[in-house]
């Protein structure tokens, strides 16, 4: 699922309709996407907060205008909610085919 940088999720992502290969930062991935103990007892799980994500990058989408999108995206961490600042890329992949990427705002 990891592979260098970035984490495949494009399996998730056509399941909510997003057509185009999705993937995620390792930081959006380890540091907002999986759950820390006191969401876990909440039963946050780190495939639910993928969903939400992913259900919020469509909207964002389909709502975006201009060549750079940003959004906010919340989850509790260690028991309080914590806005992450995100924005997306359209970049080629592997194989030279579009692939969007989610990443934290200070992330170049």
């Amino acid at each position: 699922m990891h592979s260098g940088s970035r984490v495949n999720v494009t399996t998730y992502a056509r399941r909510v309709g997003i057509i185009f290969p999705v993937a995620v930062t390792r930081s959006v991935w380890f540091d907002m996407l999986e759950p820390d103990e006191a969401a876990k007892d909440a039963c946050e799980t780190q495939m639910g907060r993928l969903a939400k994500l992913l259900l919020k990058l469509k909207s964002e989408m389909l709502q975006a205008n201009g060549d750079r999108l940003e959004f906010t995206f919340t989850v509790t961490i260690e028991g309080r909610s914590k806005e992450f600042p995100l924005y997306v890329t359209l970049l080629p992949g592997d194989d030279f085919e579009p692939v969007i990427t989610v990443q934290m705002q200070n992330e170049d």
